[in-house]
């Protein structure tokens, strides 16, 4: 079974039922494999082993996978640097057994979709989730190639707004992208506002909240708001991105009162709009920052975000209040 890191809520689901026996994560994002076996770990209520594949063997395998630990609790066994070569024996258990632990094989790197990995998404009771890093060339191009079948166009902004609003779950871009073309079925070209009024709200992280704690520099509170998002299952590239939203939104409206315009009817020509509730903490913060102190934030948050994508083990939300307190 094929799943992708954004569908952790089914996969756990899934194995809760008792539907997957065990699962592969490969990919160069070792960040998100980690987030995905804490929430395993978490939700699940479970121990930990780990092991090396070198190590393993089918007998091994069906050793570990029966085994109670001194606590009596369920296990994650986590088998460590696989490769793509897999044994006829070890496929054999994979496919027979109903494991009493829960069985994770963990690649390091994107393995070929031969081998464990066709495995893993060919076989109903295992599941293989490809954890990479969000790469806006690839969703649009995903986007793009939707938009040519169809023979629609789309702006250059709409393109722009879509590639920093859908994640980088394939069916959920698919699905956001035919529900779209649906919507606009009787348009030659696709503009911005058809595209916000279409695109469904999840996706678009409301992080008003962590924002609004950002700019007042109220480290403990955005934290807390931090683990709340990313407990949805919303990856850092996103909230990292949430933040320049917000902060190329203080610069548009910054300007226009720069230029004479009033605060409110600033406000109100945003687009997407600023939820009405939060509002006010908006215009606060906007009265009370400079064009000099938004424009750097804003190249911090862009290089926390190149940051992220370079080194996503040795990231830390802390360095972006670190950019807050810096201005």
């Amino acid at each position: 079974m094929k799943l992708y890191h954004g569908q952790i809520t089914s996969l756990i689901s899934k194995i809760s039922n008792g539907d997957i026996n065990a699962i592969l994560l490969h990919g160069p994002n070792q960040g998100v494999i980690s987030i995905v076996l804490k929430q395993l770990i978490t939700k699940l209520n479970l121990t930990s082993l780990a092991i090396d594949y070198k190590e393993t063997s089918a007998a091994t395998l069906q050793s570990l996978g029966h085994s109670q630990n001194f606590f009596n609790k369920k296990e994650l066994i986590k088998i460590r640097n696989v490769t793509a070569k897999i044994n006829k024996s070890l496929q054999e258990v994979l496919i027979a057994n109903k494991f009493d632990n829960l069985i994770c094989f963990i690649a390091n790197d994107n393995l070929p979709k031969a081998g464990i990995r066709n495995l893993f998404e060919n076989q109903d009771n295992l599941a293989c989730i490809s954890c990479y890093f969000d790469n806006e060339n690839i969703v649009a191009k995903m986007i793009m190639q939707q938009f040519t079948k169809s023979n629609k166009k789309l702006s250059a902004e709409s393109l722009n707004y879509l590639k920093n609003n859908l994640s980088g779950d394939h069916n959920r871009i698919k699905n956001e992208i035919n529900k779209l073309l649906y919507y606009a079925h009787d348009l030659a070209e696709i503009d911005i506002d058809t595209v916000v009024k279409s695109l469904s709200t999840d996706l678009i992280a409301n992080s008003d909240q962590m924002c609004i704690y950002f700019a007042n520099k109220e480290n403990d509170k955005f934290l807390h708001e931090v683990a709340k998002i990313k407990a949805e299952d919303v990856s850092e590239v996103l909230i990292i991105r949430a933040l320049i939203r917000y902060y190329i939104n203080l610069y548009i409206v910054k300007n226009k009162v720069n230029s004479g315009i009033n605060i409110y009817t600033a406000v109100k020509s945003l687009t997407p709009p600023i939820f009405f509730k939060y509002q006010n903490d908006f215009i606060k913060i906007a009265n009370n920052i400079t064009i000099e102190q938004i424009t750097s934030t804003l190249h911090k948050l862009q290089l926390a975000d190149i940051d992220y994508r370079e080194n996503p083990r040795g990231f830390s939300f802390l360095y972006l209040f670190d950019i807050a307190k810096a201005e």
